[in-house]
């Protein structure tokens, strides 16, 4: 493991739940890493901390669910193969390795966005600030349009690159480095 992103540490959070403390700055920088999260999911090795609250947040199943899917230039679908599976459950505390880690892979796994996006909107899918649920529906709604969209950019940004004779992209994988790559050669 070279790289570990634990939403606590590395986004700006408010250290006193009556008021927001942050900076102005920090929250320009929360709310764009919120609008992106779910991209980081969907292409990256994700470890599942499986307790037994896990299936009754709603982070945690948006998550999960996005670790459980591939990219394609379709959209995304389920994982079909152990060799597609970027995620590994390691259950915790009470929850039961037998019983609860298949029952959250049955649950979420061969979920469409928008099934998705009906379970999470359930109200008995908890988190703290209410807020994040109203911002997140809407973007996993639109999960299949928004990653062709990504494979269309990358298609695009590549015929640029021959056309223009920019630097070849990273020598990475997977969707996740187009986003940081594009990024990247925007900026002035």
């Amino acid at each position: 493991i070279t790289h570990v992103w634990y939403d606590f540490w590395c986004m700006p959070q408010k250290q006193d739940k009556d008021s927001d403390d942050r900076t102005p700055t920090e929250l320009v920088e929360f709310t764009s890493m919120l609008s992106c999260i779910a991209d980081l999911y969907l292409t990256t090795s994700i470890l599942i901390l499986l307790d037994g609250s896990y299936l009754g947040r709603f982070w945690t199943m948006m998550e999960a669910w996005c670790s459980m899917q591939v990219t394609t230039p379709e959209g995304v679908r389920a994982c079909q193969s152990d060799a597609e599976k970027r995620y590994a459950i390691k259950c915790i505390w009470n929850a039961d390795e037998e019983f609860d880690a298949p029952k959250l892979v049955k649950k979420l796994s061969t979920k469409t966005p928008q099934e998705v996006h009906d379970i999470l909107s359930s109200p008995d899918v908890v988190l703290t600030n209410q807020k994040d649920k109203e911002l997140m529906l809407p973007v996993v709604v639109k999960t299949h349009e928004h990653v062709k969209d990504l494979f269309v950019r990358a298609d695009d940004l590549a015929a640029q690159r021959v056309d223009r004779r920019l630097p070849e992209a990273p020598p990475l994988h997977g969707v996740r480095v187009v986003l940081i790559w594009i990024r990247n050669t925007q900026q002035p």
